[in-house]
């Protein structure tokens, strides 16, 4: 949707200083009122010239608006012949905006726009206008960003959010705290420190991050959210588990397509007795699946997150290859008691859109799909894998049948799209009662 304008600036402008000289009467009085009612952008500008007009706002503030220190009001002599009605309407938003800038500007959880690049929008209702400097942001409102755009707003505690280009945020402040809605895109925030109890909240279509204090930035991209924190600690929950990790500075975790993956986060998703799957300090238990592109595959110690050696997968898509992708093939028994596999994965160098997921086979031979990522959401180094065997798949890969964890004889580690070179180690089973390190 195209950006409203205001009307032309001069004119509106001119507007403002004749209302303040008291030459606007009737459908032109109309108009303003009107114009700083509905746009945030004639606000400012009113805003900006009542302030100028200071001697005139002094008036404002006595209680009987037509009289001050026993004397009447030169200019407002022309407005006697004010339709009552339209003139109440107006001296309230004359009234409250004095009273709005004598103490200081912002008051509650609301925004003010503090800069802007590029193309972007706010949207009230069904209206789009274009985000000014100056202009308040409210509850409800939208904020969009196109390709190269940018927008800053900051709230009266100093707490400040930076939106990338292509990012949609939805604001959603109350009187208890600050709540934003990321729907797509990139944000970082730097957040002050909020009244006990009342904690920032940023949600997406799958995760909630509760900040206290903090510098963070969030990011959504198709099903997977990522957050990552730069200073203090934020608890972050998928919306489907009840159970949340705190993150803390240096940290980030990503909600992705079925799993979580975290580094530097406190807890995880599953707690319990840890059982090793694999460390990949014997022998190679991993194997190619048939009918699958061939990769390099075997075991090194160029990066090993716990032992000395680490599986190492080389993916190079080639003309021939049965299939687009690669996948290995390793033995899973899943048992009752059975509630996550983690695991631990480094990555070399990937093609941007190169993706990959975890699948367990059935005994009928059917594959379910667990998750879905892309390499490119991995951070540098080690990441933590989590995936809950207590969940239904996301999908299904192979097969018609349904879906029986107790049927699970093998895991599947997918390569789609693109070229990696990545490393995998620590496969491990969290069951029963108890904590995980």
């Amino acid at each position: 949707m195209e950006p409203k304008p205001m009307i032309d600036k001069e004119e509106f402008l001119l507007l403002v200083h004749r209302y303040l000289d008291g030459g606007v009467q009737g459908d032109v009085l109309v108009k303003l009122t009107r114009l700083v009612e509905t746009d945030d952008e004639a606000q400012s500008v009113f805003f900006r010239e009542m302030r100028l007009h200071a001697a005139l706002a002094m008036k404002f503030r006595a209680a009987d608006l037509s009289v001050a220190e026993g004397r009447q009001v030169k200019t407002f002599a022309a407005r006697a012949a004010w339709p009552i009605a339209i003139a109440a309407t107006f001296l309230a938003i004359v009234v409250g905006a004095y009273i709005f800038l004598s103490q200081g500007g912002q008051r509650g959880n609301s925004a003010r726009v503090t800069s802007v690049e590029g193309p972007a929008d706010l949207v009230r209702g069904s209206t789009s206008v274009a985000p000014g400097v100056g202009v308040t942001v409210r509850s409800g409102d939208r904020l969009e960003t196109r390709e190269g755009g940018k927008l800053c707003v900051v709230y009266p505690d100093s707490t400040k959010l930076e939106l990338g280009g292509n990012t949609r945020v939805i604001v959603m402040a109350d009187e208890k705290g600050k709540n934003l809605r990321l729907d797509t895109g990139r944000l970082q925030a730097e957040v002050a420190k909020q009244p006990a109890g009342n904690p920032m909240v940023f949600l997406t279509h799958n995760a909630r991050a509760t900040v206290l204090g903090t510098r963070l930035a969030l990011a959504v991209e198709t099903d997977a959210t990522r957050l990552d924190v730069m200073e203090g600690l934020v608890k972050f929950a998928r919306l489907d588990a009840p159970v949340s990790l705190d993150v803390s500075s240096g940290g980030y975790v990503l909600a992705d397509g079925g799993m979580t993956l975290s580094a530097n986060a406190a807890g995880g998703t599953a707690g319990g007795i840890a059982s090793v799957l694999d460390d990949h300090e014997g022998a190679l238990v991993w194997r190619h699946y048939p009918e699958t592109a061939s990769p390099e595959l075997g075991l090194s110690g160029e990066q090993k997150h716990g032992g000395n050696k680490a599986l190492r997968v080389s993916y190079q898509p080639r003309a021939g290859d049965p299939a687009p992708y690669a996948e290995l093939v390793h033995p899973l028994t899943v048992l009752p008691a059975d509630r996550a596999l983690r695991f631990h994965i480094y990555v070399a160098s990937s093609d941007t859109n190169s993706t990959w997921n975890i699948q367990f086979r059935l005994r009928d031979r059917s594959c379910w799909i667990m998750n879905d990522c892309r390499f490119r959401m991995l951070s540098p180094g080690w990441n933590q894998v989590e995936l809950d065997l207590q969940k239904p798949p996301i999908g299904r890969a192979i097969g018609d049948t349904v879906y029986k964890r107790d049927e699970i004889d093998a895991m599947l580690f997918s390569v789609c799209t693109g070229s990696a070179t990545f490393y995998l180690d620590d496969f491990t089973i969290i069951g029963g009662e108890g904590s995980v390190p």
